[in-house]
């Protein structure tokens, strides 16, 4: 701030491309400050390599957290800042499906095929203004669920939060997936909760916990690093055993309808929707995965899945300042992937995801989200629960408006969530990663980031 309010260069930055040039700032603002006499009692200076990351993969059947990253850089010292445990980030798009999609089908507002409102919300900006933008800046009337997935769209979201109520989604993060960070004020903003402008952001390693539920049959287990310690003598002092849990955060069924959806992102649609994950993509690997990117692409995320291990990946500034690659937490992805196929082949290719024997693939109608009529012309296939199958549309006024129309079907709930419980499943391996990417310097401690009003998708 000294640079900006005093020297009046406004542009200053605290990120530098190299040391040289940070310690001529740091020179030239200790020589200011003692330019009357006065002396310096303490310096420390620490140079952190820009932008930075960090990586939580974790064994979704058990909740083993196998490997954590907590920044890029040579280690200076013990206990210093885990970004992957202790810095909240804003999600952006990556929040939504454990804070729409997941509570919306939970609570049966929506199914696999149901017609979202792709339109601004009204009163969305606290000045009044609708909102918010999908990326590309234009609307469609209406789209259906996969494809709003897969495409990353802002709009429905807003749309289903609304119609849904933020508390619903506020309750289900912090009470079924354990979400520690969120505030008060997150459980009444749409746009926190839709599309991931939250007040203080989450963790990577608590991002991680909430998306195992999408391979594992729908189970919360509580994530942990320590698996057993003994003294020298062999002597049990702690077994994770003692203080680990499980639960079923969502129903089996529900967790299944979620895994399919989530292939979207990364094999896309039969509809004409770009899938945002595309460049993670292999024949031989089943992944799921969902992309998120925060407004002025501040912070860039990638949430991976495969059968044997759910991976959460962050990319950014310490503080908020933009990204110039957009796919660089999806090609760090990538990177791990590849180390994991040369080193850990077999642990990479093992599992299975746990998946419902209960939801079937059916036929629906585009244009009305129910079960295709005669009449009905845009036909795709989608998953459904047994217990919740959409009646047969009538091939014309169940048929949705393009440019005006509702969810469908359309209920409204109350603002507390009791999931429905289900099967569980095996475990699997265990290898240890690192991720390891490049660039520059700069000479700045680590601040808790600040809220974004309107992330961008991907």
């Amino acid at each position: 701030t000294w640079y900006q309010n005093v020297q009046g260069n406004y542009n200053f930055s605290l990120t530098q491309t190299n040391e040289d040039t940070a310690q001529q700032y740091v020179d030239t603002y200790r020589e200011a400050m003692t330019a009357n006499g006065e002396t310096v009692v303490a310096e420390s200076l620490h140079y952190v390599i820009q932008p930075q990351l960090s990586f939580s993969l974790m064994d979704q059947h058990t909740g083993y957290v196998k490997v954590l990253v907590g920044g890029r850089g040579e280690k200076s010292g013990n206990r210093t800042l885990n970004r992957a445990t202790d810095s909240p980030r804003q999600p952006g798009s990556s929040i939504k499906p454990i804070s729409v999609y997941a509570p919306a089908l939970e609570n049966n507002l929506i199914t696999y095929g149901s017609v979202l409102k792709d339109e601004p919300l009204p009163n969305y900006f606290d000045d009044g203004s609708a909102g918010p933008n999908n990326f590309e800046g234009t609307f469609a009337g209406t789209v259906n669920v996969d494809q709003a997935i897969t495409e990353s769209l802002n709009a429905p979201v807003a749309q289903l939060i609304n119609q849904m109520s933020p508390l619903v989604s506020y309750q289900f993060l912090t009470q079924n997936l354990h979400i520690t960070s969120l505030s008060e004020e997150d459980s009444y903003n749409v746009g926190g909760v839709a599309i991931g402008g939250l007040t203080n952001g989450i963790s990577v390693r608590e991002m991680t916990g909430a998306y195992q539920i999408f391979g594992n049959g729908g189970k919360y287990y509580t994530p942990y690093t320590v698996y057993r310690i003994e003294d020298n003598e062999g002597n049990v002092i702690y077994d994770y055993q003692q203080n680990h849990s499980e639960e079923q955060a969502i129903s089996f069924d529900t967790a299944t309808i979620m895994n399919k959806l989530l292939h979207l992102p990364i094999n896309g649609t039969d509809a004409d929707a770009y899938p945002t994950a595309h460049m993670v993509r292999r024949d031989d690997l089943d992944q799921i995965g969902k992309t998120g990117t925060t407004e002025d692409s501040n912070d860039v995320w990638y949430m991976g899945g495969t059968t044997a291990f759910v991976c959460g990946i962050w990319n950014g500034h310490e503080y908020k300042e933009e990204i110039n690659d957009v796919d660089s937490a999806k090609k760090m992805y990538n990177g791990i992937i590849d180390w994991m196929e040369a080193n850990y082949y077999d642990f990479l290719h093992s599992g299975s995801y746990v998946l419902s024997d209960n939801v079937v693939q059916l036929s629906y109608c585009r244009d009305s989200g129910l079960r295709p009529g005669p009449n009905c012309v845009h036909i795709a296939n989608g998953w459904y629960s047994q217990n919740n199958i959409p009646r047969t549309c009538d091939g014309g006024s169940d048929h949705i408006s393009r440019t005006s129309a509702t969810a469908t079907p359309s209920p409204s709930i109350e603002p507390s969530i009791e999931p429905s419980p289900s099967p569980s499943e095996e475990p699997t391996a265990s290898p240890t990663a690192e991720a390891t990417p490049t660039l520059a310097p700069t000479a700045t401690p680590a601040p808790t980031p600040e809220p974004t009003p309107e992330p961008t998708p991907e």
